[in-house]
């Protein structure tokens, strides 16, 4: 959930792996461990991500789609064979 999530808001804000990482004060490694999933994913990186993505750390962990924005654009993308 909180891969999906994650490169879901990343999608609405605008953000790349590497300007997320940079607007964090984080390494694009540690980004890219939360989005895919994959790694070790430390709370201090969430509380990151989550301020610049304007989010709560909670709001990572709740699944994709339940605003409308967030069903909007997983239509759109999902329309377009997008996999987030």
């Amino acid at each position: 959930v909180l891969a999906r999530k994650l490169k879901l808001l990343m999608f609405l804000n605008r953000h790349t792996t590497q300007s997320l990482a940079a607007a964090a004060g984080l390494t694009p490694a540690r980004v890219r461990a939360a989005e895919s999933g994959v790694g070790a994913v430390v709370l201090d990186d969430l509380e990151k991500m989550a301020r610049v993505l304007d989010v709560t750390v909670v709001e990572l962990f709740l699944s994709p789609g339940r605003t409308a924005v967030e069903r909007l654009v997983l239509a759109l993308l999902e329309g377009e064979g997008y996999r987030y």
